[in-house]
């Protein structure tokens, strides 16, 4: 992990020089990190064994993960099951990864497809900006926006349920009348 932070060279002794060949294997070793470290576990089975970050990057590169890595992309929705701040990461991890590859989509199609992804509770947020063409950033504040103000009307609305059954209770010694109509007026 040290070679991925560009440190390796300044530990070493002062007369102890490096060769062009142990710089640029300490530069294919922090490539390879790099790139390992973006891939889910999924496609990192497919890519076991490797250790040369251009056979890595070059199997990466071939058509059918390209298609794989575009479907998961457009396919996204967020996962009810997962918090917010998850799903925008998982996000996030596929918008580099396109970005990584000649496949990258522009800056107006990564808005979008995170707008399309959120569920109804969203919709405010996919109304408000599905006529301009916003930036990312953007729509990622409007979710957490959003996610703030439903778990606060959550919260709210629990404190309020809590309070109705309490009252239900009270009014359970009143007498029923009914109209005659099927419907009960409680006095």
């Amino acid at each position: 992990m040290i070679s991925h932070h560009k440190v390796l060279i300044a530990l070493e002794p002062n007369d102890k020089k490096w060769t062009m060949e142990q710089i640029r294997r300490a530069a294919e070793i922090r490539a390879f990190n790099l790139i390992f470290l973006y891939l889910g576990d999924n496609v990192i089975r497919k890519v076991d064994g490797m250790d040369n970050p251009i056979d890595l990057w070059n199997k990466l590169m071939t058509a059918p993960n390209l298609v794989y890595l575009k479907g998961m992309l457009f396919n996204f929705k967020m996962d009810a099951s997962k918090s917010m701040d998850k799903n925008i990461d998982e996000f996030t991890r596929l918008i580099l990864l396109s970005r990584g590859t000649d496949q990258a989509l522009g800056d107006t199609s990564e808005p979008m497809i995170l707008l399309n992804s959120l569920s109804e509770d969203y919709n405010v947020v996919k109304h408000l900006l599905q006529y301009i063409i916003p930036r990312l950033e953007l729509v990622i504040f409007g979710i957490k926006a959003r996610e703030l103000e439903l778990n606060t009307s959550k919260k709210l609305g629990n404190n309020l349920f809590i309070k109705g059954k309490s009252d239900k209770k009270s009014n359970a010694g009143n007498i029923d009348q009914s109209d005659g109509l099927g419907s009960k007026a409680v006095f």
